[in-house]
């Protein structure tokens, strides 16, 4: 079995580069994700993850 080429992203790429990368890999939809808390073994943790219309996100760039 073949495995897909990596995709590399640099740091000094911007907040969005990973999610660029991805989309001209073909991926659609993107996700982002949090975490907030001590870590599941120290306590109390909350995730969340969002999908934002293309639209939302060129508006709050601006």
């Amino acid at each position: 079995m073949l495995t897909p080429p990596r995709t590399v992203v640099r740091r000094e790429g911007g907040i969005y580069a990973l999610e660029r990368a991805l989309q001209r890999r073909g991926f659609r939809i993107v996700a982002g994700a949090d975490e907030a808390g001590r870590g599941a073994c120290a306590g109390p943790l909350v995730a969340a993850a969002a999908i934002l219309p293309r639209a939302s996100a060129a508006r709050s760039t601006s």
